[in-house]
């Protein structure tokens, strides 16, 4: 009779662990690399890193004439320039450790210049070509970063717990149960 009961709830468990979402991480206390390639991805202009990035971290491009600055979930890079030549690829590339990229967009309160640019990105890393775009002095693109951890959020691992601690409970009983009706 018991056994039904059992199975009913260990496969709960299991449904609500499948069920659960990754734990949501921001970038702050994630390792970042900065690099400018110009005029293509084979050639490194600038590179810069790595370092840890917190709510003061600035990365400064003084050879493109771009600030970088970080919150929890954006990269904010300010043009001191006006403009960006065209070649294949004329722009930024962020490598990430300690995090999981995934998604970049570009948000709209971004200077309007920016918007033909479209960023790519992979788990670890973020890329944006600047290719022939046209910004006033001191225009901001502003990136939007959603990313992920693989550690559970404590959600999940209070479920996992509960069920591992409720198992032997459920054997005790069980045994109990057993040797009563032997007796």
């Amino acid at each position: 009779m018991r056994k039904p009961l059992f199975l009913i709830l260990a496969t709960l468990g299991v449904v609500a662990l499948s069920a659960a979402p990754p734990a949501k991480a921001d970038i702050i206390g994630a390792q970042v690399t900065y690099k400018y390639f110009f005029p293509d991805t084979s050639t490194l202009a600038v590179s810069i890193g790595p370092q840890t990035i917190s709510s003061s971290t600035t990365i400064v491009d003084s050879f493109n004439e771009i600030n970088i600055t970080f919150t929890s979930t954006e990269i904010i890079m300010n043009s001191l320039a006006g403009g960006f030549a065209a070649a294949p690829f004329n722009g930024p590339q962020y490598l990430f450790s300690g995090v999981t990229i995934s998604g970049v967009s570009i948000d709209p309160a971004s200077a309007a210049g920016f918007l033909g640019a479209v960023p790519t990105f992979t788990a670890n890393q973020i890329s944006i070509n600047f290719e022939g775009l046209s910004v006033p002095f001191g225009s901001t693109l502003i990136l939007d970063v959603t990313s992920s951890s693989a550690v559970p959020e404590p959600a999940s691992l209070t479920l996992i717990g509960t069920g591992l601690l409720g198992l032997p409970i459920l054997l005790v009983i069980r045994r109990r149960k057993n040797s009563s009706h032997s007796a």
